[in-house]
């Protein structure tokens, strides 16, 4: 690939019809002063009218109109350009948007002609499994065909809302008097219910129907999907591309080749989740990821080691890893099941008839679940997992789908690749065989199959393990696994860092039960000692992950808040304060358990209450980027709908007690009740203000932690829209609400150091150090970051180059309580090498084992070269950190080179 350099930060804008690209050309002003290094689009080829997310695109070949259109574009792009910005589009190459067939020209012509549609090979669709039509489950029932009529005129077939087009030559000249089984019989298609969704026979996204995958690995289609693509980079109107999804391709490696070509190596970012120890296969033409690891890693470290085992106690008892297996293991057999039939088909056709295959394990999707609730409360769960087999007697189609579910399941990333070591697919099959001993021999005889690169059924299946994870991890086991919530984040680790002694930061096995006061850590971190030699193991870990990013993907991206999180970073600090005060969140939970309680739901209600904690905005909020003020006497106005949108959401996704697909009205009309008490309920009220009133501070400190380690970290940071003031957003599409950028432009003129609020201090935080990264283009370099180690596990340090320190601080409350007992710089930097006591050997081998920084060695020695940009303070002689930390929790050394 060719070396493009990216810019030194993103800035993420969502462009919709309600903020166009015309919008986003008022904002490039605002932008340029705060220091942002591009625009970052969402995608604005055209989508299904009204979609506010544009990732729903119906064609490909122009910019869509609603969003600004083509002139649109190439405004903004002339004002990014003429400011020293860049242009950085969202690209979606996976799926199209076919929920209105009509405003998909190449779907609609499928749809009319069938397989002698000039697009017919466009789309992902087994016709065989079909009888030759595409499965449509659109209808309310089966009982709803009686609706469908025939719109001769128009040449459709009409469902409610709903049209679809009739194939050539299949209304006679008597078609008034014609049956209409035999018009639906002649189309090229098939109306079944939504409940039917497992016939149907064309790849989606995920479990969205109304999302068709597109065969972007053929060349006729990748190049008419990205001729308007093509003619940006032409003209010179977008300069790199952020890729959707790329785990859903059949061929991700040979798409982002022929994306280099197209692009010239234009900077290129993939939207792909690794999990803890994956990196991007080495063959991809990409940059690096959209930066998911990164807050993985941040909010690991400021949580601490074992920071979620604080909240055991307050539920069952479980394992993630088993809440997740479960999850996938349901979603596996439900919502995708459509998916896994036809995996099932590839299989019958290229195995041998006589392959042995032992005896099915009845029950294992609807069966017991570890650490929950009884099955009566849990009957939604049991209702949309059918079992996964069929008894003793099960023919061997049935038992090939068990097989490959379980395989499926067994992952422990998304997905394996073609032409890459395929370690994780041996390893999953091997947790197969152990967890379904009946199915070895199936599991055996499709090995050879799955690890074929080319292998139709192992292409398949590739696309598929992404899905099960997706759902069945993100989307349903992150909302039953209820701890430490602010890590149940896309691409985290719910139960948290690992704990480096006995499962818990404080040596012991304390609970939220525990004494009040004593928040979640223990002896040695409560003296202000690190009670060993060397960094902790948590600075470790994050030093250990960072040191790789820089040497290996230091033009990835790295992310705090996307449109994909489940919380805001706000929200996220200020559920990752409640581990040092474990009990007061007991105590407001116990509360509520009596005031509103949910039946049978404990998981839900500590989900629930943290989320009310997260997004909790007292009377005296100034509203940060949304402008939702709080009233005189309490949240803002819109604070109690959003909370009622999430709790629905929340419970539905993970899908015990009510679900999408089978609403429990008694149990929401519970759940709606136990929002409006939060409001209107004194006392209950007034323990989440007492709670608010703890936490709010030191939640704003560790706010501004995370944002100062995403911004100086190796990477390219992106700042999510609004981030730069407080955004207390939940999952979209809370996370999706426009922002007010007149009211940031003023704040932004208006401002002069750090100011008094929370908003001026992030405010000026963020666009000092996205200007300092402006100064520092050689922070892009590989390499250029060096661990400091420092002796209170409170501290974090590095330094990226010669001339750039970075100093942090976590656990706020601790650090309020007990300030920090005189200890200066030179008393917490250790000189000597770095040294990891706190790692396994493996782990410990990533920090980097080099003396004290240059950097380091010259702040200490020769303060007068450098200043502390956030305040511009004069040399620190005696390097006090109650005088470092006495404005902000980070400080940022620069050394003048004048």
């Amino acid at each position: 690939m060719a070396p493009t350099r990216p810019p030194m930060s993103t800035y993420r804008l969502q462009i919709t019809p309600d903020f166009t690209l015309y919008d986003a050309v008022e904002a490039v002003p605002y932008l340029a002063r705060l220091g942002a290094g591009a625009v970052y689009l969402s995608p604005i080829l055209t989508a299904a009218s009204g979609s506010a997310h544009g990732y729903d695109v119906v064609d490909p070949t122009r910019v869509d109109p609603a969003r600004g259109g083509e002139e649109g574009l190439r405004t903004l792009s002339s004002a990014a350009h003429a400011a020293g910005m860049r242009v950085i589009a969202d690209l979606v190459p996976n799926h199209m948007g076919v929920a209105d067939p009509q405003e998909n020209s190449w779907w609609w012509d499928v749809l009319r002609h069938g397989r002698e549609s000039a697009y017919a090979g466009f789309f992902d669709i087994d016709w065989d499994a079909g009888d030759g039509r595409i499965v449509l489950p659109v209808l309310g029932s089966a009982e709803d065909l009686a609706a469908v009529t025939v719109d001769a005129g128009a040449g459709v077939l009409r469902y409610y809302e709903h049209a679809f087009p009739l194939a050539p030559g299949t209304l006679g000249p008597t078609h008034g008097s014609q049956e209409l089984s035999a018009v639906l019989a002649a189309q090229h298609y098939t109306l079944v219910s939504w409940r039917e969704d497992h016939r149907l026979n064309y790849r989606r996204f995920f479990a969205v129907k109304e999302l068709a995958g597109l065969r972007v690995e053929e060349p006729a289609v990748f190049d008419a999907a990205h001729a308007e693509v093509a003619r940006w980079f032409t003209e010179g109107l977008v300069d790199g591309v952020r890729i959707d999804h790329p785990d859903g391709l059949a061929d991700p490696r040979g798409y982002l080749e022929r994306l280099a070509e197209l692009t010239g190596g234009a900077w290129t970012l993939v939207e792909k989740i690794t999990e803890p120890g994956e990196a991007l296969p080495d063959d991809w033409a990409a940059h690096g990821t959209t930066g998911y690891e990164v807050i993985r890693a941040i909010d690991g470290y400021l949580a601490g080691s074992g920071a979620a085992g604080a909240f055991a106690a307050l539920t069952p008892e479980a394992e993630f890893d088993e809440v997740a297996l479960t999850a996938k293991r349901e979603l596996a057999a439900t919502a995708l099941r459509a998916e896994f039939l036809r995996l099932t088909r590839l299989a019958e056709a290229h195995l041998p008839s006589g392959i042995a295959h032992g005896r099915p394990n009845a029950g294992v999707v609807a069966g017991a679940q570890h650490g929950t609730p009884s099955a009566d409360s849990r009957a939604h769960g049991s209702r949309e997992a059918s079992a996964a087999s069929e008894g003793a007697d099960a023919p061997r189609a049935d038992l090939l789908a068990e097989a490959l579910r379980e395989i499926t399941v067994q992952f422990h990333v998304y997905r394996s690749y073609a032409g890459q070591p395929q370690d994780e697919l041996d390893a999953a099959m091997t947790r197969a065989g152990h967890a379904r001993p009946d199915l070895i021999g199936l599991v055996d005889a499709l090995a050879p199959l799955l690890r074929e690169d080319d292998h139709a059924l192992a292409v398949r299946f590739r696309q598929t393990t992404g899905a099960v994870m997706a759902k069945g991890v993100e989307d349903t086991a992150f909302y039953r696994y209820a701890r430490l919530t602010s890590l149940n984040e896309v691409g985290g680790q719910p139960d948290g860092f690992p704990s480096e002694e006995t499962g818990h930061p404080d040596g012991s096995h304390a609970a939220a039960k525990g004494s009040a006061g004593a928040g979640h850590q223990g002896d040695a971190a409560r003296s202000g000692q690190s009670g060993r030699a060397g960094m902790s193991g948590d600075a470790a870990r994050f030093h250990a992950l960072m040191a790789e990013r820089a040497q290996t993907t230091p033009w990835a991206m790295s992310a705090l808040t996307t449109h994909d999180t489940k919380r805001s970073e706000d929200t996220r600090a200020r559920i990752t304060v409640l581990a040092e005060c474990p009990e007061d969140f007991a105590r407001l939970l116990a509360c509520a358990r009596q005031t509103a309680p949910l039946p049978d739901a404990p998981e839900l209600e500590v989900l629930l209450w943290q989320a009310i904690i997260g997004a909790w905005e007292p009377a005296t909020s100034t509203g940060g980027a949304h402008a939702q003020l709080a009233t005189k006497t309490g949240p803002p106005a819109d604070l109690r709908e959003r909370l009622h949108a999430y709790a629905l959401k929340a419970a539905r996704e993970q899908a015990w007690h009510t679900a999408w697909t089978d609403p429990h009205e008694q149990f929401e009309t519970a759940l709606r009740r136990a929002v409006d008490l939060t409001f209107d309920d004194p006392g209950l009220r007034a323990e989440i203000d007492r709670l608010d009133g703890l936490i709010r501070r030191p939640a704003e400190q560790l706010s501004l932690t995370a944002k100062t380690l995403q911004l100086m970290a190796p990477g390219v940071p992106d700042v999510y829209q609004g981030t730069e003031l407080r955004d207390q957003s939940l999952v979209d599409p809370d996370n999706r609400r426009p922002v007010d950028f007149q009211r940031l432009a003023g704040l932004l003129a208006a401002l002069d150091g750090p100011g008094e609020t929370f908003d001026q201090a992030k405010l000026h935080l963020t666009s000092t150090l996205l200007r300092l990264r402006n100064r520092h283009p050689d922070l892009l370099e590989p390499g250029s970051y060096t661990p400091l180690e420092l002796r209170d596990p409170r501290l974090i340090g590095f330094a990226r180059g010669e001339d750039i320190v970075v100093l942090a601080s976590r656990f706020p409350v601790r650090t309020a309580r007990e300030g920090w007992n005189g200890a200066t710089l030179h008393s917490e930097i250790v000189p000597g090498p770095v040294s990891s006591p706190g790692l396994d050997p493996g782990d410990a081998a990533l920090v980097p084992a080099a003396t004290m920084p240059v950097a380091t060695g010259s702040l200490l020695a020769e303060p007068h070269a450098w200043t502390e940009v956030l305040t511009g303070s004069a040399p620190l002689q005696d390097g006090r950190l109650s005088s470092v930390f006495a404005r902000y929790p980070v400080a940022v050394f620069e050394r003048s080179r004048s």
